[in-house]
């Protein structure tokens, strides 16, 4: 595998001989509980592009892996300090221009591995490649389903009681960074963090249009036990989310 910003364009060039397939991690800035950072869906899906790439170099397939969008349609946090939220039209906007990008450099099968799961940023991330796919005839692209997928087998890798309801900033979220950022965790805040099962009826009031955390039963931004967190679950959690998007990526070769 290899990272694009850290190639040249000799590099570049030499690299689209090997291959044709390019991941894109898609983050947030985004509140993300009392305890963790904002740059949290950027971790986890740099963390399942780089554990996918590592899979797929052990069945014979290279990728190249595109700098992270650390940005997203993030309304529903948007009244924590320091959230950052963009327009529709400015994501799917982002996400047309860097497919179509990456295509003309003969990098046209393209996974996007977004970390932020809100229901419009899902629609500007489909929006845009759409639009980037009707541009560029060759190109082949797709968005990873681990989180739907994977959400379903938390509850053998997870401690929580209840890890189907933990949609955000809960053990598994909290784990990861514990594992890759722990200088970032606030251990004092964590400690203080009552376990919150309010995630049971987030599709339930989503669909009766609230749009806020505040409002969707996570008044601090968080759901399910992030007190659990161990840097062993992420290990599990993230390789389950990592054979995921193998398989997926693995599918997407083979198309014509």
């Amino acid at each position: 595998m290899k990272y694009l910003g850290t190639m040249t364009y000799r590099q570049v060039e030499q690299y689209r001989e090997k291959t044709n397939m390019a991941l894109l991690p898609v983050g947030a800035t985004e509140a993300h509980g009392p305890h963790l950072p904002l740059m949290v869906d950027s971790v986890s899906a740099e963390e399942i592009a780089e554990r996918a790439a590592e899979k797929l170099l052990r069945n014979n397939i290279d990728v190249l892996i595109a700098p992270a969008i650390h940005y997203a349609v993030a309304d529903t946090s948007h009244s924590f300090a320091g959230n950052i939220t963009l327009s529709f039209e400015t994501l799917a906007g982002l996400i047309e221009d860097i497919c179509s990008s990456l295509c003309k450099w003969g990098f046209n099968r393209i996974m996007i591995i977004s970390g932020h799961g809100e229901q419009k940023n899902r629609q500007a991330i489909a929006e845009g490649l759409k639009r980037a796919q009707v541009k560029n005839e060759h190109m082949k692209a797709a968005i990873s389903k681990w989180f739907a997928k994977g959400l379903p087998a938390l509850s053998n890798l997870c401690l929580e009681e209840h890890p189907q309801w933990d949609y955000h900033a809960g053990e598994w979220e909290t784990a990861l960074i514990l594992l890759r950022h722990p200088e970032y965790v606030d251990r004092e805040e964590l400690q203080k963090l009552e376990p919150n099962w309010e995630g049971q009826f987030l599709l339930e009031r989503t669909a009766e249009g609230k749009k806020d955390w505040l409002d969707l039963g996570a008044p601090l931004a968080y759901f399910g036990d992030p007190r659990k967190a161990r840097k062993e679950t992420a290990e599990k959690v993230y390789d389950l989310f990592a054979e995921i998007v193998t398989g997926e990526v693995m599918a997407l070769a083979k198309k014509d």
